[in-house]
C-alpha cells in the first residue's frame, strides 16, 4: 500500500508545504475574502491530488543525479550479503508496515463513512422536502440576475431544518425552513443573494473536496485546520459577493442577526452550506462591517484556471517516482540477449574494486568472456560473421574495464580477431 512507502511522505510533505504557503499568501491579502478562499481551496486541492497521484500506478519517473560519493553511500553493494541482524529485523519491519497500513485505513474509513452517512441523510432530506411556492421563485429569479448564476437549482421547503442550506453535488438544491414564511421581502432577498453566491462560487463542491482531503490526510492536523479556514473564508467570500451586488453592509449585518435570533439551534447533521451558524456569527458580522468597498469579484473562469493549475502541479510533484542515480554513470540502452552476460560482468567490475590478479588470470577472464558471447569454446579455423560480431561486442565492452590488464588483454584479442579476418 502507498501509505508506508516514500510516496506518502512525499504527498504529506507537499500538502504541508501547500498549507504553509497558503497561510503566508492569505496573510498578504487581508482585504479580499474571495482571494483568500481561493488560496485555501487551492491548498486543499493540492493535498488531495498529491495523495491520489502518489497512489496511482501510472506515475512518471524522475532521475536525480547525485555525486559519486553520495551515490555510493545511498546505494547498497550487491556483493555484500545482509547481516544476521538485518535478516532478523526484516519480518519485524513488514509487520510494523502492516500495522501502519491498517491504522491509516481505519482512519480513512472512519472519516469517509461519516461523510457518506451525512450525504445519505442530505439526500433523504431532499426527497422528503416539498416544492417552494411562487413567492420564493420570484426571489430566486431576482437573486439569479444580481449574482449572475444561470445553472440549475431546486428550491425546496423542509420541516427538518432551522436555517437555509445549500446541498447536493451535481445538482444543487436550496432547502428553506418552514420559518422562512415569516421573513420580510427584504430579508428574503438578502438570504437568496447569499445562498446563490455560494452556488455560483461552487462552495457545495468545495466542501466535498475538503472532506476528501481530511479523509486522506486524517493524521495531519494542518489539513483539518486548513479545511476549517476554507469553510470560514467561503462564508466571508459569499458575504463579499452580496455586498458587491449593491447591498449596504449595515442592512446585511442586521438581516443575519435577525435570522439568528429567530433560529432554534440544533447540531448540523447534513453536509451543506448554511446561511448562518452561531460559532461564526460574530466573526461574520464584524467582517461585514469592516469590509472595504467591494471590487470586481473573481470570475468562475479565473477560479477554475487557478484550481486546475494547482492540481497539475500537485499531480506532477506527488506522482513523480524519484530515482537516485550516479552522476558519472552514463545511461545505456538495454543489452541484447546474447550480450547480457558481458554487460553484467562489466557492471560488476565498475562497481567493485578491481582485484589484484596476475596477467595469466586476466587472460583467462577474457577467454571466458569470449566463450560466453560465442557459441564455441575456441577460436574456429574459419569464423563466420555472427561469431566475430559477438566476440567483438564482448571484447569492446571490456575496453572500459577499470583493470589495465583486462583492457590490454581485450585489445590483444581484438587485434587477433582483426588479423584472422
Amino acid at each position: 500500500m502507498w501509505l508506508v512507502e516514500p510516496r506518502l511522505l512525499a504527498a504529506t510533505a507537499i500538502a504541508t508545504t501547500a498549507v504553509c504557503a497558503a497561510a503566508v499568501f492569505a496573510r498578504l491579502v487581508r482585504g479580499r475574502a474571495s482571494v483568500r478562499h481561493l488560496v485555501w481551496q487551492g491548498a486543499l486541492v493540492t493535498s488531495v491530488v498529491s495523495a491520489l497521484a502518489a497512489a496511482s500506478p501510472l506515475r512518471p519517473s524522475m532521475a536525480i543525479p547525485l555525486p559519486r560519493l553520495m551515490a555510493s553511500r545511498t546505494t547498497a553493494s550487491p556483493a555484500q550479503p545482509p547481516s544476521g541482524d538485518a535478516r532478523t529485523s526484516a519480518p519485524t519491519g513488514r509487520n510494523g508496515a502492516r500495522i501502519v497500513e491498517l491504522l491509516w485505513l481505519a482512519g480513512f474509513l472512519g472519516v469517509a463513512v461519516r461523510y457518506g452517512r451525512a450525504l445519505s441523510c442530505a439526500s433523504a432530506l431532499r426527497r422528503r422536502a416539498s416544492a417552494a411556492g411562487e413567492r420564493w421563485e420570484r426571489h430566486v429569479a431576482a437573486a439569479r440576475a444580481r449574482i449572475g448564476y444561470r445553472g440549475p437549482l431546486d428550491v425546496l421547503v423542509s420541516r427538518e431544518i432551522d436555517v437555509p442550506v445549500v446541498t447536493g453535488l451535481r445538482h444543487p438544491a436550496l432547502l428553506l425552513p418552514v420559518a422562512a414564511s415569516e421573513w420580510s421581502d427584504r430579508e428574503a432577498d438578502l438570504v437568496f443573494l447569499h445562498e446563490l453566491a455560494h452556488v455560483e462560487r461552487g462552495d457545495h463542491l468545495a466542501r466535498a473536496v475538503g472532506a476528501l482531503a481530511v479523509a486522506l490526510h486524517w493524521f495531519n492536523p494542518l489539513i483539518w485546520w486548513l479545511n476549517e479556514k476554507a469553510t470560514t473564508e467561503s462564508e466571508l467570500a459569499a458575504d463579499e459577493a452580496v455586498l458587491g451586488s449593491g447591498v449596504r453592509s449595515t442592512d446585511y449585518a442586521e438581516m443575519l442577526i435577525s435570522v439568528a435570533e429567530r433560529t432554534v439551534w440544533r447540531p448540523a447533521t447534513i453536509p451543506g452550506v448554511a446561511l448562518v451558524g452561531r460559532p461564526m456569527l460574530s466573526t461574520r458580522v464584524h467582517a461585514i462591517l469592516a469590509m472595504p468597498r467591494p471590487r470586481s469579484a473573481i470570475g468562475r473562469t479565473q477560479r477554475r484556471v487557478a484550481i486546475a493549475a494547482a492540481a497539475i502541479v500537485a499531480a506532477t510533484m506527488g506522482g513523480a517516482r524519484v530515482r537516485l542515480v550516479d552522476a558519472r554513470q552514463p545511461t545505456s540502452r538495454p543489452a541484447a540477449p546474447s550480450q547480457r552476460v558481458s554487460h553484467a560482468d562489466t557492471a560488476t567490475a565498475r562497481t567493485a574494486s578491481p582485484p589484484v590478479t596476475t596477467p595469466r588470470v586476466e587472460r583467462e577472464r577474457v577467454a571466458r568472456t569470449v566463450r560466453s558471447v560465442a557459441p564455441r569454446t575456441n577460436f574456429p579455423s574459419e569464423p563466420d560473421d555472427g561469431w566475430t560480431a559477438r566476440a567483438v561486442a564482448g571484447l569492446t565492452e571490456l575496453l572500459d574495464d577499470p583493470s589495465p590488464q583486462v583492457r590490454d588483454a581485450a585489445a590483444r584479442s581484438l587485434s587477433r580477431l582483426g588479423a584472422r579476418r
